[in-house]
């Protein structure tokens, strides 16, 4: 099946070639040049069979029609009730994924064929997500376990990265069954302590790009990269004390080893603007750059060139860092080396220097 463009001024191309553009040339978004007629759905199937079955005229005579199922199977691993509302008529719920958000379906699906499409291609995919609120933590999730992906870059659109807290919420009832903030619905997270937590527990280095305003929750997203670049009149913020609030989405974790105790404590209380320029003295920023988004992106060039076995038991190892005593990290040092020496990738770096060529390192 081809797929043409929304505006009508792009080439018909092929499943695989819309899904790695993303957009058409000309702007547009791809969409079938016709729709397959319907056909009967076997009861009984699960949503990933569905899926599937529904999904097959699309992926007709594409390089990724045998992988259709399994990317199905990947994707749709979590319910999809189909509730009845009375009179026949009834409501799909699609927040039962892993960041309760409906763009876990898509997300999901995403990742498990943008992962296919790359496998053995030894080239760079740059994604790049509009987020508005939760569309970060799907595509986060979506992404954490595929292989392939070796740095993660955070950046804002527009005029800010994040300006914090929607005030809506102060007026918005809660639904019935909304858990609790105390209920650990993420591991040890709720939902938007997981926001910020997801980019700290992935397992590849995450930089933010900061520029514009950066308050409360935004502040603490941002904390959740391994390595934050603001520029140098970015305004920023721990806001939460301003509505009478603490902060709560992983703040007080995220600051450890960042912020010396009595300057953070400070900034909690007070709730005082600070620039991006003084941020880095702070220990909120790694570096100040006019050009905050073009420095992260050559960082994560650098990162992407390193042995992405090494990058990632370094990151394992930094998270330990903080709370383990000594003997636990000498030890956890050794058995992280263990499993680098001699390996592949860990002979494609020495072989790589020493000819003084680029590297081409197997994906984890």
């Amino acid at each position: 099946m081809q797929f043409v463009s929304t505006r009508g001024q792009s080439p018909a191309v092929g499943l695989s070639a819309a899904i790695a553009a993303g957009l058409a040339p000309d702007g547009g978004l791809y969409v079938p040049s016709a729709l397959p007629a319907p056909h009967h759905v076997q009861q009984g199937e699960t949503l990933a069979e569905t899926a599937a079955d529904l999904l097959a005229p699309f992926f007709d005579g594409d390089a990724l029609q045998e992988a259709l199922p399994s990317i199905c199977r990947e994707a749709f691993d979590f319910p999809v009730p189909l509730r009845p509302l009375g009179g026949g008529d009834y409501v799909l719920e699609l927040f039962h994924g892993p960041t309760a958000a409906f763009k876990d379906i898509g997300a999901r699906f995403l990742a498990g064929a943008l992962s296919r499409l790359q496998a053995g291609k030894g080239r760079d995919l740059t994604i790049v997500v509009a987020t508005s609120g939760d569309t970060g933590a799907a595509v986060a999730a979506a992404f954490h376990r595929q292989p392939g992906v070796r740095v993660v870059v955070l950046s804002g659109e527009g005029r800010a990265f994040c300006a914090g807290l929607d005030l809506s919420n102060f007026t918005r009832t809660p639904a019935e069954d909304e858990p609790s903030i105390t209920e650990r619905t993420y591991g040890n997270a709720n939902l938007m302590q997981q926001v910020a937590m997801q980019w700290r527990k992935l397992p590849v280095p995450v930089i933010a790009a900061l520029h514009g305003v950066c308050f409360g929750g935004g502040l603490q997203i941002a904390s959740g990269a391994d390595i934050r670049v603001a520029h140098p009149e970015t305004r920023m913020s721990i806001m939460e004390m301003k509505w009478g609030l603490v902060p709560d989405m992983g703040g007080y974790t995220l600051w450890r080893g960042l912020v010396r105790d009595d300057v953070l404590r400070e900034l909690i209380y007070t709730n005082r603007e600070f620039s991006g320029a003084e941020a880095q003295t702070l220990g909120l920023a790694t570096h100040v750059d006019v050009n905050p988004l073009d420095r992260a992106l050559a960082i994560a060039r650098e990162i992407a060139n390193r042995n992405p076995h090494a990058i990632r038991a370094a990151k394992r190892l930094q998270a330990s860092m903080i709370d383990r005593d000594t003997n636990a990290i000498l030890l956890e040092e050794s058995i992280e080396q263990h499993g680098i020496m001699r390996s592949p990738n860990q002979v494609e770096a020495v072989m790589a220097g020493m000819q003084k060529r680029a590297p081409k390192f197997q994906d984890v």
